[in-house]
């Protein structure tokens, strides 16, 4: 009898052992992944900035007065007749 409760602690003990093992091996990996979000999210930010910043730049473009400012100060471009005085 006392054989089968020191067999039973001891099943016992490597049952308790093994599941306190894989808690620490699960916390140190979802540790890694939280770490991996971080990343990925600064990554996501600075991607939807270039996006707005590209959108932005479209608009301007896209709006007459700001495309024709555009053309006169970044290629030199001028109306028939004008005469262009660069500061």
């Amino acid at each position: 009898m006392k054989r089968l409760i020191f067999l039973w602690n001891i099943i016992f003990g490597l049952i308790v052992a093994y599941q306190l093992y894989d808690s620490i091996i699960r916390y140190s990996g979802r540790k890694e992944i939280q770490k991996n979000i971080a990343s990925v999210n600064k990554d996501i930010k600075k991607a939807t900035e270039q996006k707005n910043k590209i959108i932005q730049n479209t608009n301007d473009l896209t709006d007459e007065d700001k495309f024709e400012r555009y053309a006169r100060d970044n290629l030199n471009f001028k109306k028939k007749g004008e005469v262009a005085y660069k500061y």
